[in-house]
């Protein structure tokens, strides 16, 4: 779940009257929200200068995801696991049967990723890569900037969508979920 969920399911864990750690818990949810959301900047920068993601910063986001599951309860560790593997083995599949759709950095991203953010917000954080990514892909491609066979990097877009998806995810997730009755 998202970052306010996070906080309400943190706030509720100690309303209970003579318990103190409400303010490390606080500071221990900020810190990771933050170290998460730089080390995705970081990663933008890299792959957009390199066009790769490297194993050293895919390694931080995955052990950052283990220390997640306890400074960010609200998402359940099977979330988190089933979350590791709903995107990252059908872009594996996909670079698989066409070659070069997908970078291997943007693979392990995906399921490094799905671990800090579980399943529901690891499908949102695609489909809003997806989309911008998309969009992006055909205004270099109307600019006349990049031909069709040409890549540009996507890990930016995947970035982006994580970070969208953490901060605004659950509301995103909600309102379409009311716009399909669920």
């Amino acid at each position: 779940r998202g970052v306010s969920n996070n906080l309400h399911v943190i706030h509720s864990l100690f309303d209970t009257p003579g318990i103190l750690l409400l303010p490390l818990n606080n500071f221990c949810l900020a810190i990771t929200v933050i170290i998460f959301v730089v080390i995705l900047l970081i990663i933008t920068i890299v792959d957009l200068n390199k066009m790769e993601i490297p194993n050293t910063l895919v390694i931080v986001v995955f052990v950052l995801g283990i220390i997640s599951i306890f400074t960010m309860p609200g998402t359940s560790l099977p979330s988190r696991i089933l979350g590791m593997f709903v995107v990252s083995v059908p872009l594996l599949l996909i670079t698989i049967l066409v070659p070069g759709a997908f970078g291997g950095g943007d693979i392990k991203l995906m399921a490094a990723c799905g671990l800090f953010l579980g399943t529901k917000l690891t499908l949102l954080s695609f489909a809003f890569a997806v989309l911008t990514g998309g969009l992006y892909g055909i205004w270099l491609l109307v600019m006349k900037k990049k031909s069709g066979k040409e890549h540009f990097a996507f890990g930016p877009f995947l970035c982006l969508g994580m970070a969208a998806a953490l901060f605004i995810g659950d509301r995103v997730w909600d309102w379409y979920a009311g716009l399909l009755y669920l």
